[in-house]
């Protein structure tokens, strides 16, 4: 068994609760210029109309997702996966969780912003089957960046 699969295998995918708010924000820190506070994620996880998960170890959060959702829409608002654990396949479980959250809820569609220059992210939403169907001119703030807007269609249009 190797290493991946043995933390893959350990990896536990649960809705989001104020005893993993601490090390959500501590991951967020690590990633986003403009991180959510513990109070941002008590807000949201608080809202019927958002689906907050976290990837944890044990007691460890490992990585986290947040969507809010909109009539039949979805909107992701953060993910991130902690240093020393990419590659792994844990962002994959976590938009998994939410493509299955969106199919099981009826959404039509999963939208998100990402960083022009975040080929990564691009990549890793392009293999989701996410399309860049915008952009928002000065979308991100520390460096100011421009953002494209990737859209996952769960619903064929009749």
């Amino acid at each position: 068994m190797t290493l991946k699969t043995k933390i893959l295998e350990d990896i536990k995918i649960c809705k989001m609760e104020r005893k993993h708010l601490e090390q959500v924000v501590e991951i967020e820190k690590q990633f986003f210029s403009e991180a959510w506070t513990v109070q941002n994620y008590i807000n949201e996880i608080s809202k019927p109309s958002s689906y907050l998960v976290v990837a944890c170890i044990g007691e460890n959060v490992i990585g986290h997702v947040g969507m809010y959702t909109v009539f039949s829409e979805g909107y992701i608002l953060n993910i991130a996966v902690r240093e020393g654990y990419h590659n792994l396949g844990i962002g994959k479980m976590l938009m998994e969780e939410m493509l299955a959250y969106s199919l099981e809820n009826e959404l039509e569609f999963i939208t998100l912003e990402v960083r022009k220059s975040n080929i990564n992210a691009i990549n890793f939403y392009k293999k989701l089957e996410f399309d860049i169907t915008g952009e928002r001119k000065d979308f991100y703030k520390y460096p100011t960046e421009d953002a494209y807007i990737m859209t996952g269609y769960l619903k064929t249009k009749e």
